[in-house]
């Protein structure tokens, strides 16, 4: 393991500037632990109210339309690259953030016994470490790589910096919690931009989604569903908007059999089997919709977006770990790999831990990947595990709440 560990990193991941930093941070957050209210009264008694309003857009939409902007950006510059670094850093610094959540289990400055200042807003969880600031500070190492003038990378410091300062105006979190969620965003943006520099991961990755017709699909998968529990974690998608788009995606997948569409039809080609593209055009977004539609109806929310997480996150990673690393075949299905389905099982419990309990999590997502592994049928139809793993996941969650 240590060998394993040494053949990777050879070379130091922080600079001896950024070593500095870190250390300076460190000791600013054991500071901060002394001076948190008071910081927070203070900080209180300086709101006027038009300050007040662009706060509360920067904490609530302000994130959200940056984030669109920026990969926005990259990929009308053409730097897919990029762009999966940032989507993968941004990932990793949520998942720890919330991780360091529970473990630290600090109520919110408002929940706390003595309350330092009236909130402005109000936010769910716990308090350390700020989420916002986390995955704000995972985009800081990428200004220098992403645009290519000062002011541009100047534009972009200040606005993370105003993010993070929102959540203090507003009352929802200590300074510590910025201090905290700062320095985990920042190492996890360093730590894949080493990987990434020193072993070319992504290079790798994407030679290989250009040319393995399956692959594309589990990270066309993978995105499609993160991108939905994303948009319903935000409430700028509802089941009204969905069942639309159901809809839309259905008489779509009709017309494009008998008549050619441009966009789509490259689309289709690009990332559909040969065989679904003469019976079912879109078949797996079709159903993947479905299946999150049938989720947010039987169950609740919170269960419904987790198991929706299970979905999308546990069968991408059966199916690309199980290609491309698996030796031992599963006894459920002869045509899948042991090793994919136990790595789905970790990686989609994390990403349902999100929203519900760790145990609750982990049944849900073996339930899921379970039914994922084998074949149901209705009559002479296979049923899709877009439809299935929800289902199964969801019912397993809501028997265990």
């Amino acid at each position: 393991m240590i060998a394993f560990i040494r053949r990777y990193f050879v070379k130091p991941i922080f600079t001896a500037k950024e070593k500095w930093y870190f250390a300076a941070a460190i000791l600013a957050l054991f500071g901060a632990f002394f001076v948190d209210d008071a910081v927070l009264k203070a900080v209180g008694s300086l709101r006027v109210y038009p300050l007040d309003s662009f706060m509360l857009f920067m904490t609530d939409f302000g994130m959200l339309y940056c984030v669109l902007i920026l990969l926005l950006y990259l990929i009308t510059h053409k730097k897919f690259q990029d762009f999966l670094l940032v989507a993968l850093t941004g990932g990793s610094a949520l998942e720890i953030s919330y991780l360091a959540k529970v473990i630290f289990q600090t109520p919110r400055p408002y929940a706390a016994a003595v309350v330092a200042t009236i909130p402005l807003t109000q936010a769910s969880g716990y308090s350390m470490p700020s989420l916002h600031t986390a995955f704000c500070f995972s985009l800081w190492p990428f200004l220098p790589r992403i645009f290519p003038t000062k002011n541009l990378q100047i534009l972009g410091k200040i606005i993370i910096i105003t993010i993070a300062l929102s959540r203090l105006y507003l009352g929802v979190h200590y300074l510590s919690d910025l201090i905290l969620g700062g320095l985990i965003g920042y190492a996890v943006a360093r730590f894949w931009i080493y990987l990434e520099e020193e072993h070319k991961i992504l290079e790798w990755f994407i030679f290989h989604v250009k040319d393995k017709l399956e692959l594309r699909r589990q990270v066309a998968h993978l995105l499609t569903g993160v991108t939905i529990v994303l948009l319903l974690k935000l409430q700028l998608l509802n089941e009204q908007l969905l069942f639309g788009i159901l809809m839309i995606g259905g008489m779509l997948s009709i017309l494009v059999r008998f008549y050619r569409i441009p966009v789509i039809d490259k689309v289709l080609l690009f990332f559909e089997r040969p065989e679904d593209l003469k019976k079912f055009p879109g078949k797996g977004s079709f159903f993947f919709v479905l299946g999150s539609l049938l989720a947010l109806q039987f169950f609740q929310h919170d269960i419904a977006l987790a198991a929706i997480s299970i979905m999308a996150v546990g069968d991408a990673i059966t199916t690309v770990v199980g290609t491309y690393f698996g030796k031992i075949k599963n006894p459920l299905n002869p045509n899948k790999h042991l090793e994919g389905t136990l790595i789905a099982i970790i990686v989609s419990t994390f990403a349902a831990f999100f929203f519900v309990s760790f145990p609750v999590a982990f049944f849900g997502s073996v339930a899921g990947m379970i039914f994922e592994s084998i074949t149901v049928r209705y009559i002479s139809q296979i049923i899709d595990d877009n439809v299935i793993i929800p289902l199964v996941a969801g019912l397993v969650m809501t028997l265990l709440t």
